[in-house]
């Protein structure tokens, strides 16, 4: 009986759109995705690097059964199946680890008739999938994570995912600066830090709730389990929403914005759990990531 994967082969070549990949497809995601792809496509294509690592010596050699095409050049033509599947999936464990010089870089997959599937630019961290829309539709099935990432190129979903982007590198800069300034300062002065987290953490402001919660992870600042529980509970079953008003008309991002709230106050209580020793209270571990809450 065939997998549901094998009915993304069935398609219409007419009618494909290219959609961004607006996350990086890592672990479970990127091994189902490359999965999905062995029912679709039929050759993959990687760069070569000018002086392979052991690891990207280790590769070549496991794909070189594979190749197709001339051999001396620097980009790589591979038959793509589920007998090399296997080797594309022990090599790395998320899409944009294929970069140079520890591996051969920018993974890319095309269909039969040679029409690309995947194209990745691995060093910027960019990516998208060419599919019709029958194929997005069976995708998001096959792989929610994958699915609720997909953004079609249009102009205006281009320019939001890079400034998406873009503003999480920045959070993630800002963030660990005033990690470090906040341990310094906490020496002296416990009960200053404590009311400026709790400030962030209470702003309604996603920005400032984000950073407050990396610094109540990276701190241990155990006194705030109850309210980081309270606002994952309130937010996961849609008690709160504070979603940007920049993402409620683009369904897309505000679903995956939705998700990755709801995973940073979960990983927040497990965090907090784990420094605990496992003495501190029960946590939501039920709370919906989709934001719907049980009947």
């Amino acid at each position: 009986m065939p997998s549901g994967n094998s009915r993304l082969s069935s398609t219409d070549i007419s009618g494909r759109r290219t959609y961004d990949l607006i996350d990086e497809p890592a672990g479970d995601e990127y091994r189902a995705l490359l999965d999905t792809a062995a029912s679709k496509c039929t050759m993959a294509v990687l760069q070569l690097p000018g002086t392979p690592d052991a690891h990207a010596k280790e590769i070549i050699e496991k794909l070189a059964e594979f190749r197709h095409g001339d051999t001396k050049s620097a980009t790589a033509r591979y038959a793509f199946n589920r007998k090399s599947l296997p080797v594309f999936l022990e090599a790395v464990d998320r899409l944009y680890a294929w970069q140079h010089p520890e591996l051969p870089a920018n993974l890319c997959l095309f269909r039969e008739d040679g029409t690309p599937w995947l194209i990745s630019v691995s060093e910027q961290r960019l990516a998208y999938l060419e599919l019709t829309p029958f194929e997005k539709l069976l995708l998001s099935r096959a792989i929610p994570a994958v699915g609720a990432s997909l953004a079609y190129e249009a102009a205006y979903d281009a320019i939001m995912v890079y400034f998406e982007r873009r503003w999480e590198d920045v959070h993630d800069s800002l963030g660990s600066e005033l990690v470090t300034y906040a341990d310094q300062l906490r020496r002296e002065n416990p009960d200053g830090v404590e009311d400026a987290v709790r400030a962030w953490l209470q702003s309604r402001s996603p920005e400032r709730i984000e950073i407050a919660l990396q610094l109540i992870r990276d701190l241990n600042l155990q006194e705030f389990w109850d309210e980081v529980n309270e606002l994952l509970e309130s937010y996961a079953l849609k008690k709160t929403d504070i979603t940007p008003a920049v993402f409620k008309s683009h369904p897309v991002l505000r679903d995956r914005w939705r998700t990755r709230y709801v995973v940073l106050l979960q990983n927040t209580l497990d965090a907090l759990e784990a420094q605990h020793d496992g003495e501190s209270e029960p946590y939501l571990a039920d709370a919906p990531v989709d934001g719907k809450a049980d009947d």
